[in-house]
């Protein structure tokens, strides 16, 4: 699965569609995806043990999972896949994803889910490696692990938090078991598909950029439009001719008084003038002097 679009990936899945996938055609596959280098983060995770009705049975234990499949732009899924035996695939695609992308970097992850691996800020191009421990048997339990059950939903979340640390949002996840699972007797004759409800869903055959979140054209901007229509609204104003007929008389007498009173008021400022200034005189001087 990858974030971004793949173009085309898609026409894999129905052309080897519940179909036994050679190793040679898988890898094919593999680096068709790969070689478009439209990611800037490669995460390989092998989930040893991992069998279709892993996806029916316990599907609520890998809801995360689900989600990234669920959202991403381009999907595909191989139920069978015949791998040749203590070949692992995942160096041979590591290798071409750091040949054909020039990459540089690779971390490799134990899977143990109660260790942290650092996480990286730097937002440059790198290739992470998954090694998650086998998932126990069908309704085995295991001291300080849990069930089969608990170990895949363990494991869901730690792979949430490995996706929750990188830096972009831009990635490609392969998701698969690297060793042949073993399917109990009592499910040889069952047939799982694999969240059929995504990957039988027709909206999936379209390519198309589910996670862009830049338009590639502006947005039209929709007229604005009223929900009342006031086209044939009047809005009142002195100027308007009807309301000038209907009131001349008032209109002609509140224009009189307010020239009168603009009169009256400067009128009043011309007449006004200023007082003398009182001379009082100084008596005792007055008596001295006679």
């Amino acid at each position: 699965m990858a974030n971004g679009l793949a173009p085309g990936i898609v026409k894999y899945q129905d052309k080897y569609d519940n179909a036994q996938l050679p190793q040679d055609d898988f890898l094919k596959v593999a680096k068709d995806l790969i070689s478009q280098c439209h990611s800037e983060t490669y995460v390989f995770v092998n989930q040893p043990g991992l069998s279709r009705s892993d996806f029916k049975q316990h599907k609520q234990s890998m809801h995360k999972l689900y989600n990234y499949v669920l959202t991403s732009s381009t999907t595909v899924k191989f139920e069978k896949i015949d791998i040749v035996q203590n070949d692992d695939i995942y160096e041979e695609l590591i290798a071409y994803t750091m040949d054909k992308c020039n990459i540089d970097d690779k971390i490799d992850i134990g899977g143990n889910v109660t260790d942290r691996y650092q996480p990286f800020v730097e937002a440059r191009t790198r290739v992470l490696r998954v090694d998650f421990p086998p998932l126990p048997q069908q309704g085995q339990y295991v001291e300080g692990i849990g069930t089969r059950k608990d170990v895949l939903q363990a494991n869901d979340e730690y792979l949430r938090y490995v996706m929750g640390t990188l830096p972009t949002p831009k990635h490609t996840v392969f998701y698969m078991s690297l060793e042949k699972s073993e399917v109990p007797d009592t499910e040889t004759s069952l047939s799982y598909d694999i969240w059929p409800e995504i990957f039988t869903n027709p909206q999936r055959k379209v390519e198309i950029d589910r996670n862009d979140r830049v338009a590639k054209e502006m947005p039209k901007l929709v007229p604005y439009r009223p929900r009342i229509d006031t086209e044939d609204d009047k809005y009142l104003t002195v100027l308007d001719q009807e309301f000038i007929d209907n009131h001349y008389g008032i209109i002609v007498l509140i224009i009189g008084v307010t020239i009168a009173f603009i009169l009256l008021q400067l009128g009043a400022v011309k007449v006004k003038k200023p007082s003398k200034p009182q001379i009082t005189k100084d008596v005792t001087k007055e008596k001295k002097t006679q």
